[in-house]
C-alpha cells in the first residue's frame, strides 16, 4: 500500500473511530486497530491527534462537497424556494450516503 493511500485509510479509520466513540475516543491506537494496521503505524502518519481531527475534517469536507456538475447545476437556473429545497434534498441525500461522516 501505498503512502498516499494508507494516510487516506487512516484517515477514513479515524472518521469512523469518531463516529463510534467520540473525540474522547480517538487514539492513535484506536485508528491503528480501526484500520487493522500494526500498532504505531498512525503515529508515523501523523504528529498530533489535532492533526489527525484536521485531517478527518478536510475528508469529511471532501466526501460531502458535490460534484462539479452538481456544483454547477445549483449555481444555476431560479433562486426560489423550490431550488433551495432541492438543493438541500440533494446535501441529504449526499450526508446518507456517507453515513460515518
Amino acid at each position: 500500500m501505498r503512502n498516499a493511500e494508507r494516510r487516506a485509510a487512516l484517515v477514513d479509520a479515524a472518521i469512523e473511530v469518531l463516529a463510534d466513540q467520540g473525540a474522547r475516543g480517538l487514539t492513535f491506537r484506536a485508528v491503528d486497530t480501526r484500520a487493522g494496521v500494526p500498532a504505531g503505524t498512525t503515529s508515523n502518519y501523523f504528529t498530533s491527534r489535532d492533526e489527525l481531527f484536521t485531517q478527518a475534517g478536510g475528508r469529511i469536507y471532501q466526501r460531502l462537497t458535490p460534484d462539479a456538475v452538481t456544483l454547477a447545476s445549483g449555481l444555476s437556473g431560479l433562486r426560489d424556494r423550490q431550488r433551495v429545497v432541492e438543493l438541500v434534498h440533494e446535501l441529504t441525500e449526499r450526508i446518507a450516503a456517507y453515513r460515518t461522516g
